[in-house]
């Protein structure tokens, strides 16, 4: 996923994106189908957070601080600052007549 927001602001996002299916989850009936709906969403936002805090930080330290923020809603930690060239892409080259081709 490629984003122009500050990692930091992300991170703190899909933490509180996380905390709060968590909480729907407990709130949930225990044999329901959407308790099971709610694991499944909390089980792929918890791989992206993952995938996101390996993207971004060297440190495990750092990426389990994250976790225990986001799982836990521990203090969240200073870092990350973002390494060059991560999380983004070139833009778009110009087209050479100047018009936007029409939306599809």
């Amino acid at each position: 996923m490629t984003t122009d927001e500050d990692p930091r602001t992300e991170l703190l996002d899909l933490s509180v994106r996380l905390r709060h299916l968590t909480a729907e989850h407990g709130r949930s009936g225990a044999e329901g189908a959407v308790r099971r709906r709610l694991e499944a969403e909390m089980h792929d936002l918890a791989a992206h957070l993952d995938r996101r805090l390996a993207g971004l930080l060297d440190d495990e330290a750092d990426r389990a601080a994250w976790r225990d923020h986001a799982r836990h809603g521990s203090p969240a930690p200073e870092r990350p600052e973002a390494r060059p060239g991560a999380a983004t892409s070139p833009p778009p080259p110009d087209r050479p007549s100047g018009r936007r081709p029409w939306p599809r």
